[in-house]
């Protein structure tokens, strides 16, 4: 059968824009994969070199310090709205105490890497609750949250601490993905035993914080990979990346706040911080600009001067 040219060159159309499609699959896929599966390899991420750390650090004390914690904390779990078994570190004072902190950890950090930040509050008079988000540590989940769903376990176990000390006052801290996820929960109806939040180089939206990368890393820009990506997080996780924005939540923040951000930040880049800030419709706010800090480097910096400001926020609004 003799194929006609106009025929032709409908089939080479169809061909093409079949090829097209799949290499377009092929690259959203790669993107979706490297940004929210907790599995995927994300060395080109951390080590590209508008991410390194400013400085090195001697991380003795902090390493000590996330292993007393571990090994002082027991595990406890919670269902969450999705039927995910979601751990958390717990470690209560042997007195009875009404102060807690939800301390919410980083984007692929291991849970008890924040230990160190746990003891230090457990010093100060607080119980801990150091939760392994979703997709990380002990906790179940095929995708990372990006603080979106993440906080909707905070709020689970808020209900949590309560369901063991009803007079509890709960403080909320959380460093970069776990700033996210308590600036997300900020703008939700709470209980009036959530005291104050405190956010430590947390983004604008899960959407600005991947286009970001995107631009400075493969130098794309957000048109059409993101969308694509966004596409494919909606189909997979179950929500959007938009929808994971701080920036919104917190004009609904009804609750005092602390914002803390490196002004060398350069994974999460400081302007993102004076934008939250600026949005913020909290009762009360304090920006906390650490100098020459990178991302999550504020604690490392500044350490005496850091912790002194985080525990008298806190102390303020909890007795």
């Amino acid at each position: 059968m003799k194929i006609s040219v106009k025929n032709k060159k409908y089939i080479i159309i169809i061909c093409l824009l079949l090829t097209a499609t799949a290499a377009f699959y092929f690259i959203i896929n790669m993107f979706y994969n490297l940004a929210l599966s907790p599995k995927a390899n994300k060395d080109t991420v951390f080590e590209s070199s508008h991410n390194a750390p400013t400085q090195s650090y001697d991380m003795t004390d902090i390493v000590n310090d996330n292993n007393i914690f571990k090994n002082k904390a027991q595990v406890v779990k919670i269902k969450s709205f999705d039927n995910l078994t979601i751990n958390a570190y717990k470690l209560s004072h042997q007195n009875p105490c009404d102060k807690w902190v939800i301390i919410n950890h980083g984007y692929m950090q291991p849970p008890y890497q924040l230990g160190h930040t746990g003891l230090k509050f457990f010093e100060n008079g607080y119980n801990i609750l150091l939760p392994h988000m979703r997709g990380h540590g002990e906790s179940e989940g095929a995708y990372i949250g990006m603080g979106f769903h993440d906080s909707k376990d905070v709020i689970k176990w808020i209900n949590y601490i309560l369901s063991i000390n009803s007079r509890a006052e709960i403080v909320i801290y959380g460093v970069s993905m776990g700033a996210a996820a308590t600036m997300i929960t900020s703008g939700e109806k709470l209980p009036d035993n959530v005291k104050c939040f405190i956010e430590d180089c947390g983004y604008t939206s899960a959407w600005d914080e991947f286009a970001y990368q995107l631009k400075e890393i493969y130098g794309l820009p957000s048109f059409p990979i993101m969308d694509g990506v966004n596409l494919l997080t909606k189909i997979r996780a179950g929500y959007d990346l938009k929808d994971a924005s701080p920036l919104n939540q917190i004009k609904k923040c009804s609750k005092p706040m602390l914002f803390i951000h490196g002004d060398k930040d350069t994974f999460v880049p400081f302007y993102m911080a004076e934008k939250l800030y600026t949005a913020a419709s909290c009762p009360e706010k304090e920006l906390f600009i650490t100098r020459n800090a990178g991302h999550a480097e504020s604690f490392k910096l500044y350490k005496d001067i850091y912790w002194q400001k985080v525990l008298d926020f806190a102390n303020k609004y909890t007795n």
